[in-house]
């Protein structure tokens, strides 16, 4: 049977309900994007009653669930999926995280775009939710440590880089560089290199 859909003037706004939702009973499937998510939206009975594009940011989210209140949402696991899977589960929601990895009926299928996503996303969930394979992300602390740890190798590969980058320099134009602690190369550096040259 085929199903009419509707389409917000805007990518923040979602219709409104001409009658009182109750709570519950509804399935969202959100494929999330860096500035704009795709939202697709199933009552109980898997008849959709919403689809179309969601601005990303906090404001967005929340008025979303204002329409579909306590709603289960189902979205792929992501750069965004973290903050946005807690936020969603804050505001009552029950939030569903996709491993993509494992998600074959998506990521393996030849005409992959936002829409079709979006709804396979909200079928599947209402189907059954272990078809989604779902995983857990960590607390937003946990989250913060690790991006940290992250943050501090990123730097510390940097710095080795650069010093391989200026010795091997230096060795082209005849200067011998000492191999010393990546602290104490700057003053290799002022030692081994006439003042003439380092000028």
């Amino acid at each position: 049977m085929k199903t009419k859909t509707t389409k917000s003037l805007t990518p923040a706004v979602v219709p409104t309900p001409t009658a009182p939702v109750p709570a519950g009973g509804f399935t969202l499937g959100l494929d999330l994007g860096d500035r704009s998510h795709y939202v697709c939206v199933l009552d109980a009975t898997g008849q959709m009653l919403h689809e179309g594009p969601l601005v990303n940011d906090r404001v967005a989210l929340a008025l979303l669930l204002t329409h579909y209140p306590a709603a289960t949402v189902a979205l792929e696991a992501g750069t965004h999926s973290p903050w946005i899977s807690r936020y969603l589960t804050g505001l009552g929601a029950t939030v569903i995280v996709a491993n993509p990895r494992k998600l074959h009926a998506i990521s393996r299928h030849e005409r992959k775009c936002d829409r079709r996503d979006a709804v396979m996303l909200a079928r599947l969930a209402r189907a059954d939710v272990a078809l989604l394979h779902p995983l857990q992300h960590g607390s937003a602390q946990a989250q913060h440590d690790l991006l940290g740890l992250k943050l501090r190798d990123s730097l510390v590969r940097t710095r080795v880089n650069l010093i391989n980058t200026v010795r091997f320099t230096l060795k082209s134009l005849g200067h011998a560089v000492s191999n010393p602690s990546s602290e104490a190369f700057h003053k290799s550096i002022l030692t081994a290199v006439p003042a003439c040259e380092a000028q």
